[in-house]
Order: structure tokens, then C-alpha cells, then sequence
């Protein structure tokens, strides 16, 4: 989570620069480079730009998960999550309650924890891929993790709103989760990159700052 860097947009994006982050991320110097595209490979499309502040770096974030909940490969990913079957009194009946939305935040809460291990980006590079990239590739910070769940969230009709914050001993934004829509007038906080249940989020006394945004 940081100003004055240098992204990567395209199927995966990059942003070159500082990261001060806890549980295993780690703080560089950016390393100036110019803008322009970066060869692909694995089903990878990068390009370089610049990025100025959080509002600019969010707005890559939010384009991903724009471009997410609609993707056909997030959208039948979430689908398998909702749609299975269980054994119970009655005989077979869907795992997921229907028309409870709490029990499909958590259901997809655990299915991301589980196909998503949490990995940390390039040295000095911050990455942001898109939400199917990171589905295939089975690991992400918690900027991935962030995209992917809006995505699968918004693919099934459940609103979201990423959250930025900045930790006290921090200098700079170094960890972004999101909340998601109960339909009951709640918001279940959901950070999938940390090893914490769902609607669990850093406690209010090593929050410095927070920012929250609209999907």
C-alpha cells in the first residue's frame, strides 16, 4: 500500500515501489523503470505505468474487481463453491443454505482460504493480478486476495467495499481486506489473507488510519 509507484495493468498488474507490511511482506526502494509493455508468458499480459497515490493504485484495484464479477471463470469458480450437495435429515440438500447470505460470505470466505495461499509479491515489486489469474495460480498477497473475493462476492450478487489501513508503525497504506453486504443491513468484515476467521479484522487500537471505497 503505497504512493509514487509504478504499475503493471494488464492481466496481472505490477506497481514498482515501498512496501511496509506485516506477516510477511517487506519494505524496498522503488526502482524507476519506464513505462511500456512486459513480455507475457503463462497466460500473463503486463504493462508498466506510473502511480502517483492510493486513489490511482485504487483505481487499478477496482477495475480488476470490476472486470471479476463478471469473468466467466470467477463466475462458474463461485457457483461450484454455492452448489454443493450434502447429506441431511431430509436427504440431499444444498451445503449452502439458499437465500442465506452470511452462510455464502463464509462459505466463499473458506473456499478462498482454501485455493489461495497467501504469498508476497516480487522484490520491490507490488503486484495486483486479476481475479482469475490468482484463482489459477493459487497464491496472492492480500491485494489478490482482495480482488478475487470482491470478484466471487459481485459474481453472486453480494456488494462489497475495500478497506484500506494503515497499521501504527507503519509509514505508509500497507494492507487492504474488504466488508460484504449480510442483505440484513451488516457488513461482515472478510480478509482471506490472514489466518483468522471470517469477520475478523484488525482491532481498532493498531489502526492508524482506514479508508473505505465502493466496487
Amino acid at each position: 500500500m503505497v504512493s509514487a509507484l509504478r504499475v503493471l495493468g494488464g492481466l496481472i498488474s505490477v506497481a514498482l515501489g515501498a512496501r511496509a507490511v506485516r506477516e510477511g511482506l517487506r519494505g524496498s526502494r522503488p526502482q524507476q523503470q519506464p513505462d511500456g509493455d512486459v513480455p507475457g508468458g503463462a497466460g500473463m499480459n503486463a504493462s508498466l505505468r506510473g502511480v502517483r497515490n492510493l486513489d490511482e493504485r485504487m483505481a487499478i484495484i477496482l477495475q480488476l474487481i470490476r472486470e471479476g464479477r463478471i469473468d466467466p471463470e470467477v463466475i462458474a469458480w463461485t457457483r461450484s463453491v454455492l452448489t454443493k450437495r450434502c447429506r441431511g435429515p431430509h436427504g440431499e440438500t444444498w451445503c449452502v443454505e439458499e437465500k442465506n447470505r452470511r452462510a455464502e460470505i463464509e462459505a466463499i470466505f473458506d473456499a478462498v482460504r482454501e485455493r489461495v495461499r497467501y504469498t508476497g509479491d516480487v522484490w520491490s515489486t507490488d503486484t495486483y493480478a486479476a481475479a482469475r489469474h490468482t484463482l489459477r495460480t493459487r497464491a496472492g498477497d492480500c491485494d489478490d486476495a482482495c480482488v478475487v473475493s470482491c470478484s466471487a462476492l459481485g459474481s453472486v450478487g453480494i456488494r462489497t467495499k475495500p478497506v484500506v489501513i494503515q497499521m501504527n508503525q507503519s509509514e505508509d497504506w500497507d494492507h487492504i481486506y474488504l466488508l460484504a453486504d449480510d442483505g440484513r443491513g451488516g457488513w461482515v468484515p472478510f480478509d482471506a489473507s490472514v489466518a483468522q476467521p471470517c469477520g475478523w479484522e484488525a482491532p481498532a487500537n493498531v489502526v492508524r488510519k482506514k479508508r473505505m471505497f465502493t466496487t
